[in-house]
């Protein structure tokens, strides 16, 4: 566990360790407190390297790369960078739309013409979407260190966009969990999915000249994970499932009330804010 705090002061790069509290066996747990000149908006990380994004008092963007195992700078490198790894770093453009990889000197270590969706938890793979019509896609995992394919898997989204809420496996990092038409679980390793049912988008039920086969997205919640099980909303009930995607209870909803939600846990009780909206050609 890597704990980082960062602030806008007036000296640049000092490193420190300072007290954070307590763990469970009464010892002292010490983080690692980086200091800029800067303000922190944005960071990511990869099992070795952190990528912290910050704004000069101008209004400039800068980059910092971090090794996690000292938090001393590895890198600072120039653009928006869209992913951080073991291996690098990752950007999108050119002529044609595409992702490059780079190790942290700036190198490039390999192109390809496809849009990234993300990297697994374990920064290891990185997965790009291949559009082949409408409502079809290809994801494509290729392996950070040198651009070669791991698996590719096809997955339609006719409601709605199956990588615009996920949820990751944070213990042995094999799997996410994916809203498309359905819940789905799909394997990071193999590509492999399985899936359920999963009201996460639907039809538009107004009628008029102005909406005729519209649909309606992002009619479920965020994704609350508790040890072995997981909750979520759809714009039909409230789950509670375990990881194979098995319900081991659900509450319907009222009937016509589904739409954006919230959930959260409140001591033993699960709450829920209805937003009362949904999106048109939206995630």
């Amino acid at each position: 566990l890597v704990i980082v705090f960062l602030s806008n002061t007036l000296h640049a790069q000092e490193i420190q360790k300072i007290n954070v509290g307590t763990d469970r066996n009464g010892n002292p747990m010490k983080g690692d407190y980086v200091s800029l000149n800067m303000t922190p908006v944005h960071y990511s990380a990869s099992p070795s390297n952190l990528l912290v994004v910050a704004k000069d008092k101008d209004g400039f963007t800068h980059n910092f790369i971090y090794r996690r195992s000292d938090m001393q700078l590895a890198a600072q490198p120039s653009g928006t960078i869209k992913a951080i790894t073991d291996d690098g770093y990752m950007t999108e453009g050119g002529a044609i739309i595409g992702t490059t990889m780079h190790d942290l000197n700036g190198k490039k270590r390999w192109r390809k013409n496809l849009q990234l969706v993300g990297t697994t938890p374990d920064g290891k793979l990185c997965i790009f979407q291949k559009s082949l019509n409408r409502h079809s896609d290809e994801f494509i995992a290729l392996r950070a260190s040198d651009g070669s394919e791991q698996w590719r898997t096809f997955i339609s989204h006719n409601l709605h966009y199956p990588f615009a809420h996920a949820m990751a496996d944070l213990s042995r990092r094999q799997y996410l969990l994916l809203i498309g038409d359905s819940l789905i679980k799909l394997n990071v390793t193999t590509g492999q999915t399985i899936g359920r049912p999963f009201a996460g988008g639907v039809k538009e039920p107004m009628k008029s000249r102005f909406i005729k086969s519209a649909i309606l997205t992002a009619t479920h919640s965020n994704f609350i994970r508790r040890k072995d099980r997981f909750y979520v909303a759809d714009a039909d009930s409230i789950y509670c499932m375990d990881y194979e995607l098995r319900t081991i209870w659900a509450t319907a909803l009222p009937e016509g009330m589904g739409s954006n939600s919230e959930i959260r846990l409140q001591g033993d009780s699960l709450m829920m804010k209805n937003y009362g909206v949904a999106f048109q050609k939206g995630c």
